[in-house]
């Protein structure tokens, strides 16, 4: 088999990376819809396990393996989506065990072009729910922590200039 030009390991890694930056889309979005989010939670899961099974239904897809096997695989595939967001309790762990598993899929299938282009899309499609969610889970109370660690150091320098304008 001839190895395609087009597909060099700079190539592979560009796509790589710009398929991430859906994450980065999907905190942004939280951030513009912030009441919506909680509405749209079980939405946004379902939409997690269903990319993450398109992803690896292209990745078998390349493989050209039996149609029972691939079916059995991509069952097996939902089952281990929806039992690592039911068991991995720490939002972190979560995005980085699902990121390692479309990174080894995107490089597993990286002298495929047509897949390749498939798995980019489908990763920065499932970056948009895995990055709301963990905005809405991680980043925004960590926010409003430090907002209000802030207010309250703000409060006491306040405090103390009054006590100190007092004694003057």
């Amino acid at each position: 088999m001839a190895m395609n030009p087009y597909i060099t390991d700079l190539n592979i890694i560009l796509a790589f990376i710009a398929s991430l930056s859906g994450f980065l889309a999907g905190i942004a979005v939280a951030y513009l819809a912030k009441e919506e989010l909680s509405d749209a939670r079980r939405h946004l899961v379902l939409m997690i396990h269903f990319i993450f099974a398109l992803i690896v239904m292209a990745f078998l897809f390349g493989l050209k393996l039996n149609v029972i096997i691939n079916i059995l695989l991509v069952i097996i595939s939902i089952i281990l989506s929806i039992a690592i967001y039911v068991f991995v309790r720490n939002r972190i762990i979560k995005v980085l065990i699902y990121y390692t598993l479309f990174g080894a899929l995107y490089f597993l299938s990286a002298q495929n072009i047509f897949i390749l282009v498939m798995q980019t899309s489908f990763i920065f499609l499932a970056g948009l729910p895995l990055g709301s969610i963990f905005a809405e889970d991680v980043i925004m109370p960590a926010k409003d922590k430090i907002r209000k660690i802030l207010n309250s150091e703000k409060k006491n320098r306040i405090k103390q200039k009054k006590k100190k304008n007092k004694k003057n």
